[in-house]
């Protein structure tokens, strides 16, 4: 609209500012085409909303554009973030564009265009950061930023060095800015998200009821609302209904931030819950088991985690799968030897292991893998 119809009062110092920046913007772009980009704008506060606001209403017919990223899980906490979109997109002053995560090879193009590197020197790095991040640009900067920040990527004379790096990290802002989105939610689905982090990052409802101490309708509001914060997503796997995180670094970041005997205790909880769930079909979840077993608090069993990790280990070989088949029998040794019994009692419908278990079965079947 017109932009002196625009502004309430023109003695008003706030409308003032509004009309002043709308003009020097306006006046720059006289000269040269203008881009301005207003990163997380879900951050920003009211009157800055207000200012973005003034402005697209009088830059149309300009040579004037305006990009505002923001996080669309954070605009729930910022209701006016909604309003003015909304207002924005009925009178035709925006348009909104949704963005989704760089493929492999945008994820090499990315790299090569950062550094100023030959596509073929860092090939390898980059289908092993994509693997890593899932292409998210929020992990892919953080990535990228922490290598270079630990001197791991650093430049010399003859370009970039660095890309065999094995064990890619987030630095410290990246991991603080997951937990403080994790932090801003309901105690409830807080305490969601960190169950359905130590069960692995996805998980069925039903195996989330049957270890979830809340009510029925408090874990359904907190499955609810950790979906439209775009912390879960939902999804079907053979006829159930199954919940994961939005991106596997997450349940990572938060499973990390859990103290050891917080930890342990959860992995208690789950290892005893999840075998009372499982019931007669528990063989076909000895993974899963061993898993929260070996992880679980000394007040359990020892002789169970062995039973379940070599369970595990057994089943992994039978599909062929023998790296994974090893660190399941290296930890039943482990756990044999700090405290466990020659025979480990199983329940006789998960008695995959035959009569009884011992350090020199586990020896032998971690020598055939």
């Amino acid at each position: 609209g017109d932009g002196g119809a625009a502004i309430s009062d023109a003695t008003d110092p706030r409308s003032r500012l509004f009309w002043t920046v709308s003009e020097f913007l306006a006046t720059l772009s006289s000269y040269r085409p203008l881009l301005l980009i207003l990163e997380d704008l879900q951050w920003a506060d009211a009157s800055s909303l207000d200012l973005v606001h003034f402005v697209a209403r009088q830059i149309p017919g300009k040579r004037i554009l305006v990009l505002c990223p923001f996080c669309e899980a954070e605009v729930d906490s910022q209701a006016y973030l909604t309003e003015l979109t909304q207002s924005l997109l009925q009178i035709r002053s925006a348009s909104r564009m949704d963005i989704d995560g760089l493929t492999q090879s945008g994820t090499q193009e990315l790299v090569t265009r950062t550094f100023g590197v030959e596509p073929r020197v860092v090939a390898r790095f980059s289908n092993r950061l994509f693997e890593w991040t899932q292409g998210n640009s929020f992990f892919l900067e953080g990535t990228l930023r922490g290598l270079v920040e630990a001197g791991q990527l650093r430049q010399r004379r003859n370009g970039w060095l660095g890309w065999e790096v094995e064990k890619l990290e987030l630095p410290a802002t990246s991991r603080d800015a997951v937990l403080f989105r994790i932090g801003r939610l309901p105690q409830e689905a807080k305490e969601v998200a960190e169950l359905a982090a130590v069960m692995g990052g996805q998980v069925s409802y039903e195996a989330l009821r049957a270890v979830c101490d809340q009510p029925d309708a408090a874990l359904l509001e907190a499955v609810r609302e950790l979906s439209r914060r775009g912390v879960l997503r939902e999804s079907t796997q053979a006829g159930e209904t199954v919940f994961g995180f939005s991106h596997p670094l997450i349940p990572e970041i938060v499973e990390a931030e859990l103290s050891r005997p917080v930890a342990a205790a959860i992995h208690t909880k789950l290892a005893r819950s999840l075998e009372a769930h499982f019931g007669a079909d528990v063989e076909h979840h000895v993974d899963e088991l061993a898993y929260h077993y070996a992880r679980a608090s000394e007040e359990l069993d020892p002789g169970r985690a062995i039973h379940y990790l070599m369970a595990a280990g057994l089943r992994a070989m039978d599909r062929n799968a023998h790296s994974e088949a090893i660190p399941y029998l290296e930890a039943a040794l482990s756990r044999f030897r700090d405290g466990g019994t020659s025979v480990v009692e199983g329940p006789e419908r998960v008695s995959a292991l035959g009569e009884e278990v011992s350090a020199r079965q586990i020896l032998e079947r971690l020598a055939q893998a």
